[in-house]
């Protein structure tokens, strides 16, 4: 009866050893589960600021463009104005410009032109082009300007 009270003891320990070395070993598995999700929330995290730092930034360039086309569509109206004016005469264009001098034995009878020196139709047309690609020229530049300073460098 002794012997088999030391086997049962035997496997009593050999069974508490087996259960401890598993219970250490579950143990070292949720150690390792939890610094996992620790990690894993941090990117979380990380990404989440990622989202939100992106979706601002896109806010803050829809507003650019918003500010840029409205800024385009004032210059357009404003240069349609002006080629209106132009063709109903209520506004002019003109050219500081110096007419040769004629020789001084040259005598004429007539009196000299006094009309002023505007454009021509087509040169008026090009002057409105002109005028136009300069005011886009220089809101595109706003724009990209206000871009690097609110987007590309803001931390």
């Amino acid at each position: 009866m002794n012997t088999v009270k030391n086997y049962i003891y035997v496997a009593a320990g050999v069974v508490l050893f087996m259960l401890l070395g598993y219970l250490y070993y579950l143990n070292d598995r949720l150690e390792s589960t939890k610094t996992k999700l620790e990690l894993a929330n941090q990117n979380i995290s990380s990404l989440n600021h990622y989202i939100d730092k992106t979706n601002q930034q896109l806010k803050d360039i829809q507003q650019l463009d918003k500010d840029y086309q409205e800024k385009l569509t004032y210059a357009q109206t404003e240069n349609d104005k002006l080629r209106d004016d132009l063709i109903n005469n209520v506004k002019r264009v003109y050219v500081k410009a110096k007419c040769p001098s004629l020789p001084n034995n040259t005598t004429t009878t007539s009196k000299p032109n006094a009309i002023i020196a505007q454009l021509t139709g087509n040169v008026r047309q090009d002057y409105l082009r002109l005028r136009l690609e300069i005011a886009q020229t220089k809101e595109q530049i706003l724009q990209l300007q206000s871009y690097i300073t609110s987007v590309c460098l803001k931390p």
